[in-house]
């Protein structure tokens, strides 16, 4: 009785919320990784100056911490990020 209580809301609500949280993740991989592409072709490019290159890495840096930000909002607040900025800025 013991395991199948433990089980029930600490195990399954653990899977549940990391199963969300990582089909999220994979969905939102794809900007990303249009951003890295990005970067790729202009460094690639023979016209392209440093200040284009650091436009095109930060852009990358931006969509990757994004990506990780959110999915970290989500374990925080159980899976419901869409008011986050206005707890995060003021705090109960």
């Amino acid at each position: 009785m013991r395991s199948l209580v433990l089980f029930v809301f600490v195990v399954l609500p653990g899977v549940t919320f990391s199963s969300i949280s990582l089909y999220y993740l994979l969905l939102e991989w794809t900007t990303p990784d249009a951003a890295h592409k990005n970067y790729q072709q202009v460094a690639k490019s023979p016209s392209a100056k440093v200040g284009d290159l650091l436009i095109a890495q930060a852009a990358e840096n931006r969509h990757r911490i994004n990506c990780f930000a959110a999915r970290s909002w989500s374990f925080v607040r159980c899976g419901d990020h869409s008011h986050w900025h206005s707890w995060y800025l003021h705090p109960a």
